[in-house]
């Protein structure tokens, strides 16, 4: 009941912009649980997820790794010695992912992703969205050594797709990347162009008004110059919207 209330206060504040508030109270929240003797991690776990997901928020950076990883060191002290991390360490694993990634800490954000994904273990729709975010984070520049960029990316895009085969964020991110891969002078452009167009189908197939989907889709047969298909296909998708109107 207890975190039922600080929920529903929470989000009333933040919902008003009463960000300072909102602060001072979960932090407030969380120092009382302590001082209470609350001692296992879980039982003010929203309210820490809350409070660091606000200063991510924001931007205070600083505050939001403190309040994680302090968090995170409770729960190391509940759980058994050399503990995998579990569904538990998920949020705040997310939240400093997302600090490192801020502060351009491509190794560390990689690192607590990894870390997260394994804590998302019976969570394949939170996996696959880990994937994503690796991905994206390997083409700012967190590449590993050894395997080039593109097939890190790729690797990650297609652990992703085998995660959530049918979902269409899943699926158009793959897309994307083989667009951008089919450079004008890139000797695996009709392959890149090729994968493309059978990942828009297969994208159009689970949401046949995905407005970006069939936009990358025209943009595939324009470039593997297939003029008749991306004018036909434009008229279906013109018509369809009419419809809808």
């Amino acid at each position: 009941m207890a975190a039922q209330l600080t929920r529903k206060v929470a989000a009333v504040l933040v919902r008003n912009h009463e960000y300072a508030c909102a602060l001072e109270y979960l932090q407030d929240s969380v120092d009382a649980a302590l001082a209470a003797g609350t001692r296992a991690a879980d039982a003010i776990l929203y309210q820490v997820v809350a409070l660091a997901a606000l200063h991510l928020k924001l931007g205070h950076l600083d505050q939001a790794e403190a309040t994680a990883v302090a968090h995170l060191e409770r729960i190391k002290a509940d759980a058994p010695t050399a503990a995998p991390a579990t569904a538990a360490d998920l949020p705040l694993l997310e939240v400093l992912a997302q600090v490192s990634r801020q502060t351009r800490n491509a190794a560390r954000a990689m690192d607590m992703l990894r870390r997260a994904r394994t804590a998302a273990a019976r969570q394949p729709a939170v996996q696959a969205a880990i994937c994503l975010q690796m991905a994206e984070i390997v083409r700012e520049g967190g590449a590993a050594p050894g395997a080039g960029t593109s097939a890190q990316v790729e690797a990650l895009l297609v652990q992703a797709r085998e995660l959530q085969p049918a979902n269409a964020t899943v699926l158009l991110a793959p897309a994307q990347h083989y667009v951008q891969a089919a450079a004008p002078a890139s000797d695996g452009k009709a392959d890149a162009l090729a994968k493309a167009h059978a990942l828009c189908a297969e994208l159009l197939k689970v949401d046949a008004n995905h407005d970006e989907g069939a936009r990358l889709m025209a943009q595939v047969l324009i470039q593997r110059r297939q003029f008749d298909q991306a004018v036909r296909f434009q008229k279906i998708k013109l018509a369809t919207m009419s419809c809808w109107k």
